[in-house]
């Protein structure tokens, strides 16, 4: 995946990638721990989702060269969000803090500089498709909706 924080990711893999196994800098912590549970996962014949921002060619190479190394092919989801659509949704992470996959709020600082570097990625960098997705909430209840629109 491909995106601010804020943009959708965490939700969009647990309402329509819920089968694939998640790899996250959010819960690893480094890149490198990130690609080796991603090859391990791989070659246990796993499907995988890596859930980081991977703003720049160079961050998701390492990912595209190890899956193509164990004949894996592989996608880009590309979260295409207007950075104050995504400041806001940072913001909600502390008002919806009962959902399920609640991810703490990250600085605003992550998001401006995820805007100023982010570059879309393309098929040249090795993925078989790039996808485009733009946020659409899913609220898990009514009062779920209502925070989100400050009702």
């Amino acid at each position: 995946m491909v995106g601010s924080p804020g943009a959708g990711k965490t939700t969009f893999q647990h309402n329509y990638l819920n089968s694939y196994e998640t790899v996250s800098n959010e819960q690893l912590q480094t890149p490198a721990k990130c690609l080796t549970a991603m090859k391990d996962l791989l070659s246990a014949g796993k499907s995988v989702v890596v859930d980081n921002t991977n703003p720049q060619p160079e961050k998701r190479k390492i990912f595209i060269d190890a899956a193509k190394s164990l004949k894996v092919p592989v996608r880009a989801i590309f979260f295409d969000l207007e950075k104050d659509k995504c400041l806001y949704n940072n913001l909600q992470r502390e008002v919806n803090t009962h959902r399920k996959h609640h991810s703490k709020k990250v600085p605003s600082i992550a998001l401006h500089i995820f805007f100023k570097n982010v570059q879309p990625p393309t098929t040249k960098e090795g993925f078989e498709e790039v996808i485009t997705v733009t946020f659409d909430p899913v609220f898990v209840s009514k009062a779920d909706e209502q925070a989100y629109k400050g009702l």
